[in-house]
C-alpha cells in the first residue's frame, strides 16, 4: 500500500471541496430554477384603443387580459420569518422579505375555466353616484367592476372582470356593454381579441391602466435630478433628438413635486401621422398658463410628442 504524502493528501482534500461546492451550486441554482418556474405567471393579453360614446362621456378600452387562476392572499400571522424581520434593520428588511418570498409558493390556485378583464378609462371622470348607476360588463359573464379616479384628476379609469369563460369562450368576440341606469341608455362594443402571450415574474398585472400623469410626472423628476438623457427615454424615437424642453426651471420643479396640480385628458383621432393621440394638461402651476403634453399610447405605457 502506498503512502500518501502531504502534498497529495491536500490536493485530494481540495478536489473533494471543490466538488462539494459544485454540487452545492447545482442543488442551488436547480432549487432557484424552479422557485423562479413557480413565480412566472403567462396571461393571454390584448392590447388595443377602442371608443365607445354614451352620456356625453367617452369610454376607451385599451386592454384586455385572460387567465385561468386566482390569486390568495396567504395569511402571514405567526410565521417565522415575521419574527426574524422584525429584529432586523431596516436596511435589511426589504432584501430580506424579497428572498423569503421568492422562496416560497405563490399563492395562486389554478382553474379549469378563465377570467377576462378588460380596462380602460373614461372621459371626463366619472361622477360620484356612477358606481350605483353605471354598469360595464361583459355578456353572459358576469364577475365585476370597479374604478379608480384620484380627486386632481378629471378622467377616470375602470375594469370590468367576465368570469366563468371556457379555453373556446376566450377565442371567441367578448361584448362589453355599458348601462347607465339613470337615463336609460346602452352602449355595446364588439371585442375580437388577439391574443398574445405575456410573462410576469414575481407581480401579476395592474388592476387598472397606466396613467399618463404618471409619465409626466416622471420626466420632470428625471429633468430635476438632471438625469436627461433618462428623461427622454420616455419621448417617442423619432423626437428625442429635436425634443423641445419646456424654458422655466421652475416649471420643471413644480411638475416634478406634483403638489397641487391637476390633470385632464382629450383623446384625439388622426391627429397627423399618429392616429390616436392623448393630450394630458396640467393645471394649478404658479404664475403661467397650464402645460399640455401630447402622447401616444404604445401598448401599455405612454411616450411623450411634445409640450404645448
Amino acid at each position: 500500500m502506498g503512502i500518501i504524502t502531504g502534498g497529495r493528501y491536500n490536493k485530494m482534500m481540495k478536489n473533494r471541496w471543490s466538488l462539494a461546492w459544485l454540487v452545492a451550486i447545482f442543488l442551488w441554482a436547480a432549487v432557484s430554477a424552479y422557485f423562479a418556474y413557480l413565480h412566472t405567471f403567462t396571461i393571454k393579453t390584448y392590447y388595443l384603443d377602442e371608443k365607445i360614446d354614451l352620456g356625453g362621456r367617452q369610454f376607451i378600452v385599451q386592454e384586455i387580459n385572460a387567465f385561468n387562476f386566482e390569486s390568495v392572499i396567504p395569511d402571514s400571522s405567526g410565521t417565522w420569518w415575521i419574527d426574524v424581520i422584525s429584529k432586523l434593520p431596516v436596511s435589511l428588511q426589504r432584501p430580506f422579505y424579497e428572498i423569503v418570498n421568492f422562496y416560497s409558493r405563490p399563492g395562486i390556485t389554478y382553474k379549469d375555466t378563465w377570467e377576462v378583464d378588460v380596462k380602460g378609462v373614461a372621459i371626463p371622470r366619472l361622477p360620484e353616484r356612477t358606481p350605483g348607476s353605471l354598469s360595464i360588463y361583459i355578456d353572459g359573464h358576469l364577475g365585476g367592476q370597479g374604478a379608480s379616479q384620484p380627486d386632481n384628476d378629471d378622467y377616470t379609469f375602470f375594469s370590468s372582470r367576465g368570469d366563468c369563460f371556457s379555453p373556446e369562450d376566450i377565442n371567441q368576440a367578448i361584448n362589453l356593454i355599458l348601462e347607465d341606469k339613470d337615463n336609460g341608455q346602452k352602449a355595446v362594443i364588439t371585442l375580437e381579441p388577439q391574443w398574445e402571450k405575456k410573462y410576469y415574474f414575481m407581480r401579476l398585472p395592474r388592476k387598472m391602466g397606466t396613467d399618463p400623469a404618471n409619465i409626466a410626472r416622471r420626466f420632470f423628476e428625471l429633468v430635476v435630478q438632471g438625469k436627461k438623457s433618462e428623461a427622454l427615454k420616455l419621448v417617442i424615437v423619432e423626437k428625442r433628438n429635436e425634443f423641445n424642453w419646456p424654458s422655466s426651471t421652475e416649471i420643471w420643479n413644480q411638475m416634478s413635486s406634483g403638489d397641487n396640480l391637476s390633470y385632464s385628458l382629450e383623446r384625439q383621432e388622426k391627429q397627423g401621422k399618429y392616429p390616436v393621440i392623448y393630450s394630458l394638461t396640467m393645471g394649478g402651476i404658479a404664475d403661467t398658463a397650464p402645460l399640455t403634453v401630447k402622447m401616444i399610447k404604445n401598448r401599455d405605457h405612454y411616450e411623450m410628442i411634445e409640450f404645448m
